[in-house]
């Protein structure tokens, strides 16, 4: 079986280099937006012999949840027999829930399908959570690029992918930031903030800046537990960190860049920065869970079938911006020119080992538990 994931790690943001070469619209995303109709074939979503019912995981905060949530309301009303709950959330606080679950209903598993980032992926395969999908049931992987494409029996799809970098309020900072070091730099004591346990986010790219790595972390620890009056909050949801740019509390935090561009449309006073040492480049997953019958995972695989039909990807990108990773897909033209969809934030991404922050994530949240956080 071929490995998407390293697959995946090795290949990552190659297809920004596309984006110059694809049709563009002039829709910028915005919280009020609400997506076209959704794509969903009635042919695709014939009635199963049984009543099946589904527990579907999405993402929730900035329109994450709006396109998988029309999708599968749209295609529970297609389908007779098919009853479907959408639960919108964020994988570091629902996968722990997706684990025990697994450990203790091993048959009933707490979604049948869900969105997953690289870093969860890797953990749901070392904890026994993904199962291969039947592609023969989606053939909408066909218009994935081929550097991405799932082989039959691989774990997961990637339809997307995400650059994280350093967010700021460009009313409170003079200099946009310039490096991940700007997160440390006393002029912005007590106004920043970072995703409680997101350890990619800041800690790892820390460790990349001070001379280590994934496997080196020591000095990053270390300039965080002498450095915690720089926090204002650590946070733990999408809206929780957009309430805070709007109050003007934190004026910089790492995050991914689609929401930065969403909340700017908003009028939120929020600005991505392009950082000497790279984005974090984040690949976005679709998974199929273990412990679901074969009736759910059928169905699952038509529903992942409708959610990568080019239509209901374009719509996503509109409403929550993403790089996806398909042919053919018609971008805002709002993206055209930025920075994240171009060939030099390919080049200069900075990409993680996400098997070895996987598997040191454990001793990682004891340590910042005991040495930063309490000090918060």
């Amino acid at each position: 079986m071929k490995n998407t994931f390293r697959r995946v790690l090795a290949l990552l943001f190659a297809v920004a280099m596309l984006i110059g070469t694809i049709g563009c619209s002039s829709k910028a995303p915005s919280e009020t937006e609400t997506p076209e109709e959704p794509v969903v074939s009635k042919e695709v979503a014939t009635e199963p012999a049984e009543d099946v019912h589904l527990e579907i995981m999405c993402w929730a905060g900035s329109n994450q949840e709006v396109v998988p949530t029309a999708v599968c309301e749209a295609y529970d009303e297609a389908a007779d027999n098919v009853t479907i709950n959408v639960t919108s959330g964020q994988n570091a606080t629902l996968y722990p829930q997706m684990v025990a679950a697994r450990q203790n209903t091993p048959e009933s598993p707490l979604f049948n399908m869900a969105y997953m980032n690289g870093f969860s992926t890797v953990q749901g395969t070392t904890d026994d959570l993904w199962v291969a999908p039947n592609l023969d049931n989606i053939p909408n992987v066909q218009n994935i690029l081929e550097a991405y494409r799932p082989e039959q029996g691989d774990l997961g799809i990637t339809w997307a992918l995400s650059p994280m970098t350093i967010f700021y309020n460009p009313e409170k900072v003079s200099t946009p930031p310039t490096s991940w070091a700007d997160l440390w730099n006393e002029e912005y004591k007590g106004h920043v903030a970072v995703w409680d346990n997101l350890f990619y986010s800041f800690l790892v790219p820390t460790a990349r800046v001070l001379g280590g790595d994934e496997n080196d972390m020591d000095a990053a620890f270390e300039l965080w537990a002498e450095h915690t009056d720089q926090f204002y909050s650590i946070f733990t949801s999408v809206d929780q960190l957009k309430n805070l740019f709007i109050s003007e509390d934190v004026w910089i935090a790492p995050f991914f860049v689609g929401m930065a561009l969403s909340w700017e449309e908003e009028g939120i006073p929020v600005k991505a920065a392009v950082l000497d040492e790279g984005c974090v480049a984040f690949p976005y997953i679709l998974q199929t869970c273990a412990g679901s019958s074969d009736a759910q995972l059928a169905e699952c695989e038509k529903i992942i079938n409708e959610l990568l039909d080019k239509k209901n990807i374009e719509e996503y990108i509109v409403v929550s911006p993403v790089v996806p990773v398909m042919d053919g897909i018609e971008l805002p033209d709002y993206l055209k020119d930025n920075y994240f969809f171009s060939t030099e934030c390919t080049e200069n991404a900075m990409i993680l080992d996400w098997n070895v922050c996987a598997g040191n994530d454990a001793a990682w949240r004891e340590r910042w538990e005991t040495e930063i956080k309490s000090q918060f």
